[in-house]
């Protein structure tokens, strides 16, 4: 398999108070036979050896894109996914470090996400790796939150810096149970210092009900599907217009 058919789509976020985009989360792709294949179509067939040696050229297609929303004058948050093995394997910090070297702006615009399976991890050997992380400037994230493979006070000991609410609590949200469930898993978000983005947002139902729930921020179809990153440049664009005409307004 050809390390260069891999590839990142973008889908934006949002801020749920300004309207404005907050960044994007950057979602692996494969160019196959003239196709675009989602991860489910090909990770099973590549070993962690394969994506160690795709990994520079896919942090340095994030940076490169991180450096074109900068040269707008507006940087984007850039999220990337990173499994525990692959956030705990010896090149993934020399990887990180040559990427931060071509960036443009502050390290905190590039976003280290993590599923609460990481949980899993050895806790010391996390938290010095997380550490150093945060020492280079980079933004951390736990995804899919509320999942339940981490306890709270385990979470809460860890140095980062906003949640992704699973996907799950978002789709029943219309009926009172998971409302309050919705309500409590937030409240404990924001008492730990966390920002809170809810994910898998595709109604405008579900957006009104978040924000007035208490999140920051929100990611899903009704505001915007994957897309190339030619795509979503133009998408960045339009919107920072739009953003300038309405303050003007």
């Amino acid at each position: 398999m050809d390390n260069g058919g891999l590839h990142f789509h973008y889908q934006p976020q949002f801020n749920l108070f300004t309207g404005e985009i907050r960044g994007a989360e950057a979602l692996l792709r494969l160019k196959h036979n003239n196709k675009i294949l989602l991860p489910a179509e090909f990770l099973d067939q590549v070993d962690n050896h394969f994506l160690s040696k795709a990994w520079p050229a896919l942090l340095n297609q994030l940076i490169n894109f991180i450096n074109f929303c900068h040269s707008n004058d507006r940087p984007l948050t850039v999220a990337f996914n990173v499994t525990p093995d692959q956030l705990l394997a010896d090149f993934f910090l020399p990887y990180v470090d040559e990427a931060l070297s071509k960036l443009a702006c502050n390290a905190k615009f590039l976003e280290v996400e993590l599923t609460e399976k990481v949980a899993a991890a050895d806790h010391f050997t996390l938290l010095q790796r997380l550490g150093e992380l945060k020492e280079r400037g980079l933004s951390v994230v736990i995804d899919d939150f509320g999942a339940g493979y981490a306890n709270l006070r385990y979470l809460s000991d860890l140095p980062i810096d906003g949640v992704k609410i699973d996907r799950h609590f978002i789709k029943g949200i219309n009926t009172p149970v998971n409302e309050e469930i919705l309500r409590f898993v937030i409240k404990v978000a924001k008492l730990t210092n966390f920002f809170v983005l809810a994910e898998g947002v595709e109604m405008s139902c579900e957006a009104d009900k978040v924000k007035a729930l208490g999140c920051d921020f929100v990611q899903g179809f009704y505001h915007g599907k994957p897309c190339s990153a030619a795509e979503f440049s133009k998408f960045f664009i339009a919107n920072m217009r739009h953003q300038a005409a309405v303050s003007c307004a």
